[in-house]
């Protein structure tokens, strides 16, 4: 009945390791997924303030251009009105104006495009710290369920072994107690041959006429309740009392 206990007790105890198990590895798998999910939101953020920025600079570039553009022509017709020598004057102060609106358009772009690469590797680098974090938690939580596994493990094992050792004990006990059983058992057939052939003298003695018709009835006796008449009258000791060897 202990030894069931026990084992259905080891049987539970490797049921709940298995359960252990299984949740700590759903729980870092969770713990990756939401960590990869807020690393996929913080990249796309990243990636729409780049484009909002780039597009921003393109605007103002291009309404820096139209203006650029517009103050040329103004000054190309105040000079065609004025005089043909202006239009060159113009033209040049024109053709300035486009590439001071181009370059300063190409630095905003190129301040864009930074900000933007450094939003980026901004999220990157928080993406792998999340990333970290959630791989350090499972690991975490995994080997808080393998040293519980160990814990119940060793336990069980301890359990086991008492029992064996309770087995053991009981076994030891069962074999004296066979032991006692038997030199009883022997010890009581040695006092009831005495008693019997001390109350056969004492018979004799009484009417010795009698004795040998005593003697012939004992005989009938063992032939009738033994298969060969030949061997000794000895009682047979019971099945669950193993026989002494001689």
């Amino acid at each position: 009945m202990s030894q069931q206990r026990d084992s259905n007790g080891a049987g539970s105890a490797a049921r709940h390791v298995e359960q252990i198990v299984k949740a700590a590895e759903r729980t870092a798998e969770e713990l990756r997924a939401a960590a990869e999910a807020r690393a996929n939101e913080r990249i796309a953020e990243a990636e729409r303030a780049g484009e909002l920025r780039v597009r921003a600079a393109d605007e103002a570039a291009a309404d820096v251009r139209a203006l650029a553009e517009a103050k040329a022509r103004e000054a190309v017709e105040a000079a065609e009105a004025a005089a043909g020598e202006m239009r060159a004057e113009a033209e040049a102060a024109a053709r300035e104006a486009v590439e001071a609106a181009e370059a300063a358009a190409g630095e905003m772009r190129a301040e864009a495009e930074a900000a933007a690469r450094e939003a980026l590797d901004e999220a990157e680098i928080a993406a792998q710290d999340a990333r970290a974090e959630a791989e350090a938690a499972a690991r975490e939580a995994q080997d808080k369920a393998a040293k519980g596994a160990r814990e119940l493990l060793y336990d069980a094992r301890l359990a086991t072994r008492e029992v064996l050792r309770d087995g053991e004990t009981l076994s030891g006990h069962l074999r004296e107690l066979s032991d006692s059983l038997r030199a009883n058992a022997e010890r009581l057939l040695l006092d009831i041959r005495a008693a019997h052939a001390e109350m056969t003298a004492r018979l004799d003695r009484v009417d010795p006429d009698r004795g040998g018709s005593v003697e012939r009835l004992d005989r009938d006796v063992q032939s009738s309740s033994s298969p060969s008449s030949s061997s000794s009258p000895e009682p047979e000791i019971p099945e669950f009392i193993p026989r002494r060897p001689r």
